[in-house]
Formats: C-alpha cells, sequence, structure tokens
C-alpha cells in the first residue's frame, strides 16, 4: 500500500506568499496541501474540523497571532507539527515558538524550496511516527475494549445491565438504548489481510471525521457505536451510513482497484439495545453474513433483522417443485422459468439462503435426471452452495440447464467481446463498469448474462485469466516476480502471491524454479 500523503495547513496574512506556497509541487514531495488561512483564528478552526499534520505558519497576524496559536495546539491536538515562518526582527519569538514545540523556523525572505523541503521532511518523519504510536495505542484500547466486549456477549456472571451500561457510556460514549450497527468487509481468505489493514486505516479515519467508535467483533466484522443514534430512525441512519459507506468504498477500492469485485462492504442497522439480553442476541446475529444480502447485494444499508422464514415456507416450495415438474423436459420454458418466476418467488418469499439452496438441488435432481455425469452434478451443487447472491445462483442454475442440453450452443456476442477486451487489456485496472461500456451494455445487465453465458462470474473469469497469463509469464519469460505481477494487473506483491498460491497450489517462486 502506497504511504499516505502528509496534510499540511499554511498559515500567513500575505497573500502573495500563500500563493507562492500553493505553486509548490507538494504530491511530488509526498505532501498534501489540505487548506490556508489568513490568521490563527481561522487556523484554528481548520484543525479542529479537518485535523492536519503539519503546520506553516507566520508569527505575526491580527486575530490570534502565532503564538497563541501553537499553544492552543500543543493543548487540543499535540500531535500537530509545526514550522514557523519568521523574519530577522521576530528570531526571540521563533526561539520561544521552538521551545513550546515548533518543530522547524523558516525565514521567509531567504526561503528556499531546498529549505522548505528540508524542513518539511523533518515534519513528516515527526508526523509518522506519531501517527504510528497513536495506531499502536489505538489498536490496544480496541483490543481491550474488544475483549471486554466479549464478555458482555457471552453472558458472563457480573457482566449485567449495570455494568454494560457503565462500559458503553465511559468507553464507547454511547447509553442505553442504543441501536446496534454491523460494517461488513467480506473477501475470499487469501486477500482478507489486505482488505482488514485497509479497511481498518479508513475507519480509523472516518472515525475522527464522523464522531463514532468502531470495534471489530470477529474477521471482517466491526460494530459501529454512534452517539444519539436511538434518536435518529433507522431510515435517517441509513442516509447516514450510505455516506460513511460511500467514502469508504471509494477510499478503499482506489486503493485496492485490483481487487474489482472481490470484496464487499456493507452495513446492517439492527434493532434498539435496551438490555444485555438483547445485544448478545443481536450481537451474533451481526457476527454472520446477513441473510438479506443475498437478495440485495447492490444496497450499501440493510435495515432491520432478517427476515424470519414462514411457517409456509415449505408449502411454498412444494408448490414450486410441482409446476416445476410440468416443465422440466423443455430447456426454453425451463430457463425462461428459472429467469421469471422462480426470481420473482424467491424476491417475495425472501427465504433464507441455505434453505433456497437446498430446494435448488433437490430440484436439480428432477432436471437433470437423465444426465450421467454425478461428478460434475456433484461439483455444481457446491457451486450452488457457494453463491453469494440470488443472481448469481440464477446465471448457475441457467448456464447448466442450457449446457447440459446443447454442449455446442454459442456465447453471446457481447459476452465473447467481453472476454477478449480482458485477455487483451489484463495489465490495466480491468473493471465491470470499464468493459461494460467496451462491449455497449450496462455494468449490471453483463454481470448477469456473463454466468449464464460462460457459467463463471465476470470477477473469477478475470483472476482466472490472470493466473493463467501470469503461469505462462513464469514459465517462459526470465521477469521477476513482481514484475509478473505487475505484467496481470495487480499492483500489490502480497495479493498476486497469495492468489497465485491458491491457483497453482505453490507460491510464484517455487512455480518458477519448478518450470
Amino acid at each position: 500500500m502506497a504511504e499516505e500523503s502528509i496534510r499540511v495547513l499554511v498559515v500567513d496574512d500575505e497573500l502573495p506568499l500563500r500563493e507562492e506556497l500553493r505553486s509548490f509541487d507538494w504530491h511530488t514531495h509526498g505532501f498534501e496541501l489540505a487548506g490556508e488561512a489568513s490568521n490563527g483564528a481561522e487556523a484554528l478552526a481548520f484543525c479542529r474540523r479537518h485535523r492536519p499534520d503539519v503546520i506553516i505558519t507566520d508569527i505575526t497576524m491580527p486575530v490570534m497571532d502565532g503564538l497563541q496559536l501553537i499553544r492552543i495546539l500543543r493543548t487540543e491536538l499535540p500531535h500537530t507539527q509545526i514550522i514557523l515562518l519568521t523574519c530577522h526582527s521576530e528570531f526571540e519569538f521563533a526561539k520561544e515558538a521552538i521551545a513550546i514545540g515548533a518543530i522547524d523556523y523558516l525565514l521567509k525572505v531567504t526561503m528556499e524550496a531546498a529549505e522548505l523541503i528540508s524542513a518539511l521532511n523533518r515534519a513528516k518523519a515527526a508526523a509518522l511516527r506519531e501517527r504510528s504510536h497513536r495506531r499502536n495505542e489505538r489498536e490496544e484500547l480496541r483490543l481491550r475494549l474488544s475483549c471486554e466486549l466479549l464478555h458482555f456477549t457471552q453472558g458472563e456472571p457480573g457482566y449485567g445491565d449495570k455494568k454494560f451500561g457503565t462500559f458503553l457510556k465511559e468507553a464507547l460514549q454511547c447509553s442505553l438504548p442504543f441501536r446496534l450497527i454491523s460494517l461488513h468487509a467480506e473477501t475470499t481468505p487469501q486477500i482478507r489481510f489486505i482488505l482488514k489493514r485497509e479497511v481498518e486505516q479508513r475507519l480509523e479515519r472516518l472515525e475522527g471525521e464522523h464522531s463514532f467508535t468502531w470495534l471489530p467483533v470477529k474477521e471482517g466484522v466491526y460494530l459501529l457505536f454512534i452517539p444519539h443514534a436511538e434518536r435518529m430512525n433507522p431510515k435517517e441512519l441509513g442516509i447516514w451510513l450510505e455516506k460513511v459507506l460511500r467514502e469508504l468504498k471509494h477510499d478503499t477500492m482506489g486503493q485496492l482497484s485490483f481487487l474489482c469485485g472481490e470484496a464487499d462492504l456493507y452495513a446492517v442497522v439492527g434493532p434498539l439495545i435496551h438490555r444485555t439480553d438483547d445485544f448478545t442476541v443481536s450481537c451474533r446475529f451481526a457476527s454472520s453474513r446477513h441473510p438479506l444480502r443475498f437478495y440485495l447485494p447492490e444496497s450499501d444499508v440493510l435495515l432491520g433483522e432478517s427476515e424470519i422464514v414462514p411457517t409456509s415456507a415449505e408449502t411454498a416450495a412444494a408448490e414450486m417443485a410441482a409446476r416445476l415438474h410440468i416443465i422440466k423436459d423443455d430447456p426454453g420454458k425451463l430457463t425462461e422459468w428459472i429467469r421469471k418466476d422462480f426470481r420473482t418467488w424467491a424476491e417475495d418469499g425472501r427465504f433464507h439462503p441455505d434453505l433456497l439452496k437446498g430446494w435448488v438441488n433437490e430440484w436439480r435432481r428432477e432436471w437433470l435426471r437423465e444426465e450421467r455425469n454425478w461428478i460434475d452434478y456433484s461439483r455444481r451443487t457446491r457451486t450452488v452452495a457457494e453463491r453469494r447472491t440470488l443472481d448469481e445462483l440464477i446465471a448457475v442454475l441457467i448456464h447448466e440447464v442450457e449446457t447440459s442440453r446443447n454442449n455446442q450452443r454459442r456465447i453471446r456476442t457481447e459476452v465473447e467481446e467481453a472476454m477478449r477486451y480482458m485477455n487483451d487489456h489484463l495489465a490495466s485496472p480491468i473493471t465491470l463498469a470499464v468493459v461494460a461500456e467496451q462491449v455497449g451494455l450496462s455494468p449490471h445487465h453483463l454481470c448477469r448474462i456473463f454466468p449464464e453465458e460462460t457459467g463463471i462470474s465476470f470477477h473469477d473469469y478475470l483472476k482466472h485469466q490472470r493466473m493463467e497469463q501470469a503461469a505462462h509469464l513464469l514459465r517462459h519469460t526470465s521477469l521477476r516476480v513482481y514484475e509478473v505481477a505487475h505484467r496481470v494487473g495487480i499492483s500489490s506483491y502480497r495479493y498476486f502471491t497469495a492468489m497465485f498460491r491458491d491457483y497453482a497450489g505453490v507460491s510464484p517462486r517455487e512455480f518458477k524454479k519448478n518450470a
């Protein structure tokens, strides 16, 4: 992961100097110009809102001078690094500022780019040390609070309502009743460690900006504690969460673009928690994939607990099985039934995904009863069980029906073009949206028909082709492993290694050595 840039605020009442610093090439040197202020009061307000890492400030300014600003920041934001801009006549002030915590000073009249860069690099080194120290402290605190929370979820003696209320108030700035909100960051085992690091770093930043506290409860699941969330209705809370999720997705997937389609980030707004027992039950529920995600994969925020399967579910399934029995020998009607009737029935019923998949595998025995390849049937049964959304399940079923009766069926032109485009651009950042635009379809439509036509999802196909090309390059070229990773569009060496090991059973180095 690329190192986060250091955010800088420039404070000076002289516009020409601010303009001069504005034109400095901040990005090249690993910095970001976060903002400007013309006096200490403006700067203080900016710092309280945006918390820059470094401040370059004049000493003599109207409203609030640089020394006043430094004294307040040393109390409120002690981790902020400060560089002074000063004139010769202000040298005594500069010495005082250094004494109370400024890291360096620059003389305005003689300041050169090299001096500015040197001072900035000193501030950057200090800021990164502080950032690392604070992160370690926060991680230790978060781990301790998570362990404490575990005692409540397990209903241990002595961890009742009174102690729970105290814990919420003192550690998490919440009070009973509060609304349980869980954030889910789901992905494959091979890349879980990468997603975890990115999500938690982004959560730390968002935590300060949006005033909430978060704790991990298990791998890929976090509880968000939002002060006064109980006063908001679920819909209002959902809108707020959608904003947070958008920022989290933008930051995380912008950094991990090579994970195209392999990460799923969403939040669940749960019930109001009035006592410890409520929390214990809801927390256990929040620790697993939310069943509604199967039906609503495009929703960033799911409201409420999963609907309970109605007592008439088995009867409804039996009725669908009877209708299926009538059309099972007609591939055209069967495909149409899966696309329309089955989809509508499943969406209306919102049965638990595991229950639905169990019925589907029973029905598959009916329409594939003449198929002799039971090894393939068993493999596809596992494939059905692994589908994470209704769209994915339907695509697998349609592909199975159509290929079992017509092995020579031609793949749709748009899908063939999509496959060709991916194969020709493996080194590029490929996304569903980019490929869909190339073939003239909407991303949703391409995502739906791709597995129907090929039997494999868009993202699984892309991953497979990248690994095939990587194996070819490792076997037939002298490229180093990290160079091969870049040639197939994967910027993370660790992720590439994990993905290739999953594909080939050995690491890229071992594969190349034995090729």
